[in-house]
């Protein structure tokens, strides 16, 4: 897969990189990425380097130097200073979007094996407008507009949780396809502290993203959440 085919999820200022997850590679990692996966079963190690390989091919063409990539106790991935980014794994590929924060504040980038989402799973994920809507489609299985919700929320987490740090949970976000256009609005509804946290108010949230249905089998959605938009 081109990263011309994830770019077009995304406006021009989002950079976007991606490669296939190979066993037998040696991923070249700095010592403490490394020190991040010592204990990591193979599969993740893989996942891992390949992150790191695509991030640091991304940063680069956004004229950033190459730099340890850790996650947080919480999952959040830690750019550079001044950029936002997401990474994504599927069984076979690897793929990152980074941007600068002038541009955008958040960024979600999510890639899925098509029918993955199987229907005795999809009310885990999926509201009854979502089911309803994709078991009524004739162009795709309910299965395929299943991973592609499931996907969608994904991007959505990944997008927001790093600048709200509140859990977003399948049912919190409701999607609405837009079948021409391959795009999708998301209303994001959280209730007051869900997290634990006290004196959070009810928040909503609305976003826009696209979605690809890819040759390879695979389904990929993608979010941005400007600069100047407010949370």
């Amino acid at each position: 897969m081109k990263p011309l085919d994830l770019a077009s999820l995304f406006p021009s200022f989002v950079v976007v990189e991606c490669c296939p997850i190979e066993e037998d590679v040696d991923y070249s990692l700095f010592p403490e990425e490394e020190r991040a996966v010592e204990r990591a079963v193979a599969k993740r190690r893989r996942e891992f380097g390949a992150g790191r390989v695509c991030a640091r091919h991304a940063l680069g063409r956004l004229g950033v130097d190459p730099v340890p990539l850790i996650r947080g106790d919480d999952g959040v991935t830690g750019w550079p200073a001044g950029i936002a980014g997401s990474i994504s794994h599927c069984h076979t590929l690897c793929a990152v979007a980074l941007a600068r924060t002038g541009d955008a504040r958040g960024i979600g980038l999510d890639v899925e094996e098509l029918g993955r989402m199987k229907p005795a799973m999809a009310r885990l994920i999926a509201t009854d407008r979502e089911r309803a809507w994709s078991a009524a489609r004739s162009d795709r299985a309910p299965e395929d507009w299943y991973t592609m919700i499931f996907s969608a929320k994904e991007s959505v987490y990944k997008c927001l949780y790093p600048l709200l740090r509140r859990w977003i949970g399948y049912h919190d976000a409701e999607i609405r396809i837009e079948t021409q256009r391959r795009e999708f609005g998301v209303e994001v509804n959280l209730e007051p502290d869900q997290d634990g946290a006290s004196g959070r108010s009810p928040s909503r949230y609305t976003l826009q993203g696209r979605y690809l249905f890819l040759r390879q089998g695979l389904v990929a959605t993608g979010i941005v959440l400007g600069s100047r938009t407010p949370l």
